[in-house]
């Protein structure tokens, strides 16, 4: 990283890093500082923000 080799990391998330939600968002940040962006993967589970309804909205319109 500090050579500059990665740019882009994809990952399902920062829990990769650790379990624990503080170190992992740590970790994120000094990657970030080292160069590298890191990109969290869409849930195959979740829709997209762009797709989801507004609440209350029926699926007919």
């Amino acid at each position: 990283m500090t050579a500059g080799f990665c740019r882009v990391l994809l990952v399902p998330g920062p829990f990769v890093f650790s379990l624990h939600a503080i170190e992992a968002r740590s970790i994120v940040r000094q990657l970030n500082a080292a160069g590298c962006q890191v990109l969290e993967l869409p849930s195959p589970t979740r829709r997209p923000p762009a797709l989801r309804r507004p609440e209350g909205a029926s699926a007919d319109g």
